[in-house]
């Protein structure tokens, strides 16, 4: 089994993908039913492609865990003992961070992520 990402070109032709640089075209392969024109990772089975429901999860669910991790460590300097904000904003602070923390307990993560509130403490 061979794992590829792949596009649809605006002229409906398949192309293989890596990053951002079409490498070329793909042969004998139809798009699929419900192809849709962004980037899905597929794997080639039967001389067909197949949606890697698996892999699309995982790569779905690292870029959760890396726009959550951006987002604690926006918030970081905040949780400092020495930071000047007081226990009121320190307390919505953490509860925020908690949450972060907790996105990847939701229901339809990864993708469909509610992230929380971010409190007014924490400047855009």
């Amino acid at each position: 089994m061979r794992k590829i990402w792949i596009s649809l070109g605006a002229d409906g032709r398949v192309f293989q993908s890596t990053g951002f640089a079409v490498d070329g075209l793909l042969g004998p392969f139809d798009a699929p039913e419900g192809f849709e024109r962004e980037q899905h990772l597929y794997r080639v089975e039967n001389d067909a492609l197949v949606k890697d429901e698996a892999l699309l999860r995982a790569n779905e669910a690292a870029k959760a865990r890396a726009e959550r991790d951006r987002r604690l460590i926006t918030s970081d300097y905040l949780m400092l003992p020495d930071y000047p904000i007081d226990d009121a904003e320190r307390t919505a602070v953490a509860a925020y961070r908690q949450a972060l923390r907790d996105v990847s307990r939701q229901a339809g993560f990864p993708f469909n992520v509610a992230w929380p509130d971010v409190p007014v403490t924490i400047p855009p």
